[in-house]
């Protein structure tokens, strides 16, 4: 059978993939317009950088060097490169919409459930190397996925690459409307520990996103620098949701899979102390994920959409 000629039947991520881009796009776009709020678009320069290297990398190894392990990692690679910027600005204008904070309620249901956040931190605070541990732990979702994507392309898992980018965007949009209604401060700026009370050497545990949600909610923030955006959300956590998708993606790998859940546990841990977050956040990220990978796993449409690189390209991993 003859290689197909379109660089949109040489596409690892399909259509279905694709056209998230200019659903957050749009998304994004209005928000901004609606609410008034400004975007500094020179921030977005080390973005579209990558994404013009990605795609002219994606060009050569489809058309003139074909490689499908190459052409997997410079598509994904141009597509997170792209959605980016709509995703990190997309909640400033929806946490500006300044609903009731549910801290009071979210702390209640962490109590009901038996967990005592205050206890768990000042555990955590007199140990300091498995803080600090969990600190560094909980930077490594992006690093993960960068490794996730290298991986998923050298193993030909094109599937598992699909699904993980196309979950990652969905869950990330389901977040951003949860937190929009559910906003809260987060266990942090709720629980208040004292100063002697720390984790790592980083003055910003559990308070990242502090300083800019007060600013949204008082009005005195209405311009987004991707420089500086930080994640504003408390419940669910996406630290959580990204966890579990990063493990999920490695089935299949034996040993990897292995030390992605071990890993991936620990940043599900971090995401409490570190992160700020409350149990139930934690608690609703893990449900939206699983529920997700679900959903995904019975829509048979999503694996069809790769049946053509099987003749062009030889064997892959389908998703399972």
């Amino acid at each position: 059978m003859s290689r197909p000629n379109s660089l949109q039947q040489h596409s690892i991520l399909g259509r279905q993939v694709w056209l998230l881009l200019p659903l957050c796009c749009t998304i994004s776009a209005l928000l901004f317009v609606l609410t008034g709020f400004n975007f500094v678009w020179s921030s977005a320069a080390k973005a579209m950088a990558g994404a013009a290297l990605a795609g002219m990398l994606y060009v050569v190894y489809s058309r003139y060097r074909p490689d499908p392990i190459v052409r997997a990692m410079a598509e994904a690679l141009l597509f997170i490169c792209l959605i980016g910027p709509p995703l990190g600005i997309m909640d400033y204008p929806l946490q500006a919409l300044n609903f009731t904070l549910r801290d009071a309620d979210f702390a209640a249901i962490d109590r009901a459930m038996g967990f005592d956040w205050m206890a768990h931190f000042t555990w955590i605070s007199a140990h300091p190397l498995i803080g600090s541990a969990l600190v560094e732990i909980y930077k490594t979702c992006m690093i993960q996925m960068a490794g996730i994507i290298v991986l998923l392309s050298c193993t030909r898992r094109f599937a598992h690459l699909k699904e993980f980018l196309f979950l990652f965007v969905v869950t990330a949009l389901v977040v951003s409307v949860v937190s929009t209604l559910l906003p809260a401060a987060g266990a942090f700026p709720y629980h208040a520990p004292p100063a002697s009370l720390r984790i790592g050497d980083d003055p910003l545990v559990g308070i990242y996103h502090w300083a800019d949600l007060q600013a949204l909610r008082n009005g005195t923030l209405t311009t987004v620098d991707l420089n500086y955006a930080s994640g504003l959300i408390t419940l669910p956590s996406f630290h959580a949701i990204f966890a579990i998708l990063l493990a999920w993606s490695m089935r299949g790998a034996r040993w990897i899979f292995a030390a992605a859940v071990i890993l991936n546990i620990a940043v599900c841990v971090s995401a409490i102390s570190v992160g700020g977050h409350y149990l139930i956040d934690i608690l609703c990220g893990a449900a939206i994920a699983f529920v997700s990978i679900w959903v995904y796993q019975k829509a048979p449409v999503w694996k069809r959409s790769l049946d053509h690189l099987i003749p062009a390209e030889g064997p892959y991993i389908a998703a399972s």
